[in-house]
């Protein structure tokens, strides 16, 4: 097994806890409360969490089998966190496409664009914008239903596009597990604060973690999914994902 297969679990140091990553379904806020309790301090900058583990100034990245091996057989809980299906596409798309920053898919957006009908702002003005004069909810709303046609053609291997566990389904990354172990418990990101406490039980954790602090937050914009959600976009949304509706009871 190389160390590409390895790289969504992290662990604590000084817990015996074993996180199994799933992008877009909180895991910045995750790995930053993780971080908080092995270092007793969050990061000065969540979103660099990511590669500071990878680099192994924070917790444990696992590089080796038999590391992760020893790792599983003192740890007391596996978890990870699902989202609803719909939340995290709409997050993947303003983080990884609308927007574009050091961690974005801007050659991805470009595609999109190019094969999807869609037409995004300029990327210079989106850095200094909350809105943009001429761009409204139905260019939005179209937007958004590209991307989800681009999932969907991804997800079923007719793009010319990698396929990105930012979009992927989630039930397929858990259950497809290729590691010999499996996840001892799967929360729901909308009941953050509960499950995590209830994980942190389940290790025999008491460190006190403060709930309140936010990170990793996509960029303010006007215009959000309340304002372009619409029957097409729920029926899309399913199609993507309803493995996903179906497996963690999301309606």
């Amino acid at each position: 097994m190389n160390a590409g297969n390895l790289n969504g679990l992290i662990a604590c140091r000084h817990h015996p806890i074993v996180y199994q990553n799933v992008p877009k379904a909180g895991c910045t806020s995750i790995k930053c409360q993780l971080y908080k309790l092995d270092t007793g301090t969050y990061p000065e900058n969540p979103v660099m969490i990511h590669r500071r583990i990878r680099r192994g100034a924070a917790l444990v990245n696992f590089r080796n089998l038999d590391l992760l091996n020893k790792r599983l057989s003192e740890r007391k809980i596996i978890f990870t966190f699902v989202r609803h299906p719909l939340n995290r596409a709409y997050s993947c798309f303003m983080e990884k496409i609308f927007f574009v920053h050091e961690f974005s898919f801007p050659n991805i957006r470009r595609y999109i664009e190019a094969n999807f009908e869609a037409s995004f702002p300029d990327a210079a003005v989106l850095a200094t914008r909350t809105s943009v004069d001429g761009y409204d909810a139905d260019q939005h709303r179209q937007n958004f239903k590209g991307f989800l046609s681009f999932v969907k053609q991804n997800m079923a291997g007719k793009t010319s596009v990698r396929k990105d566990p930012h979009w992927g389904l989630q039930s397929r990354m858990l259950n497809n597990l290729k590691h010999g172990y499996a996840v001892d418990y799967i929360g729901k990101i909308e009941n953050f604060k509960e499950e995590f406490e209830r994980v942190l039980l389940m290790a025999g954790v008491r460190d006190e973690l403060d709930f309140n602090h936010r990170f990793n937050e996509t960029p303010p914009f006007e215009i959000t999914l309340d304002n372009i959600i619409d029957d097409e976009i729920r029926e899309n949304s399913f199609g993507v994902y309803g493995e996903d509706y179906r497996q963690y009871d999301y309606k």
